[in-house]
């Protein structure tokens, strides 16, 4: 049985246009909205080519990520706030249910 790490972040590290993101047709990160916030599958090892590609907040959290061997971020009001990361006050609008910004990869 394989043990993998997963990081607790604050939502504020995400910026509003990344959550949108996440519900778009161009999304090609896995994600699952829950009432508080979304959990997100880091990339592979491809993390680090990934600007431009992705949300470059996302692309800084991945970079992190990959430094900490996680492979899953969840994101939410409560999650911790990681120095090394910027901050944007990103916040999940309480009016959206989580299947409006679920999406798995392409």
């Amino acid at each position: 049985m394989a043990v993998f790490k997963y990081a607790d972040l604050a939502l504020a590290h995400l910026k509003p246009e990344t959550l949108d993101y996440f519900k778009s047709d161009e999304c090609i990160v896995c994600n699952y909205a829950f009432k508080y916030g979304v959990f997100v599958y880091v990339v592979g090892d491809y993390a680090f080519d990934m600007e431009g590609v992705i949300p470059s907040d996302l692309c800084k959290i991945f970079k992190w990520a990959k430094t900490q061997d996680v492979i899953m971020i969840k994101f939410d009001e409560e999650g911790f706030v990681i120095d090394e990361l910027p901050l944007y006050g990103g916040k999940i609008p309480l009016e959206l249910e989580p299947e409006q910004i679920s999406r798995c990869c392409k």
